[in-house]
């Protein structure tokens, strides 16, 4: 833990070296946290996928970190950075902490954006909750300040955030009780039909060739 922590500060500070260059933004820097669920509803056995996003405006996002809590029925498969990000990223191997940083340069105008990906344990039950949680937010902005030090986003900062699904009740399809229903007895009666039509012909038939040959 105290390593990733570690690293997790290494990445900011190399955010605030390389943007001393940037300038002061004076537009709004407060920034927004939002996690999405790919779905409302899952089943056992499905992948269900949380979005992290960070948005800042025109300004952009330079850093990202936090903790990362999940229910007990999600198995941590991977995540995914947003595609057109270029920075450090660092996420746990259990994916309970991720941390972000590029330069001010880079960040201009960007939001953050990181998708984390789990599958349903299979024991999971109908009516239970998937669970994501972010705690202990840190976002920092692409602005810097006359220090040159990236600007922390005032609603970002030690903010907590959920999202969630729902596992899916089982269904059990009901019979068809329209005017279309098939009688398990049709089967039979027709059978009998056909076996009588075929009597009642070969009869007729029978007929016919003996009064022709006689």
């Amino acid at each position: 833990m105290k390593k990733f922590k570690l690293l997790s500060v290494m990445l900011f500070a190399v955010a605030a070296m390389l943007g001393l260059k940037s300038t002061v933004f004076a537009e709004d820097n407060d920034g927004v946290l939002s996690i999405e669920a790919s779905k409302d509803t899952v089943n056992p056995g499905d992948e269900v996928q949380f979005t992290v996003k960070v948005t800042n405006g025109a300004i952009g996002v330079a850093g990202v970190q936090g903790d990362i809590a999940v229910s007990s029925n999600l198995e941590y498969q991977g995540y995914t950075l947003g595609a057109d990000l270029s920075g450090l990223d660092s996420v746990r191997n259990d994916g309970t902490s991720f941390s972000f940083s590029t330069t001010s340069e880079k960040a201009k105008g960007k939001d953050f954006s990181i998708t984390f990906k789990y599958k349903v344990k299979d024991d999971a039950e109908a009516g239970d909750e998937v669970t994501f949680t972010i705690s202990n937010a840190l976002g920092v902005s692409a602005a810097v300040d006359e220090e040159g030090t990236p600007i922390k986003l005032a609603k970002v900062n030690k903010v907590t955030a959920n999202s969630k699904a729902t596992v899916a009740e089982e269904i059990i399809p009901e019979p068809d009780q329209g005017s279309n229903q098939s009688n398990p007895n049709t089967g039979d009666i027709n059978l009998v039909y056909a076996l009588i039509a075929i009597a009642v012909s070969g009869l007729g038939i029978g007929c016919i060739f003996k009064k022709r040959f006689n």
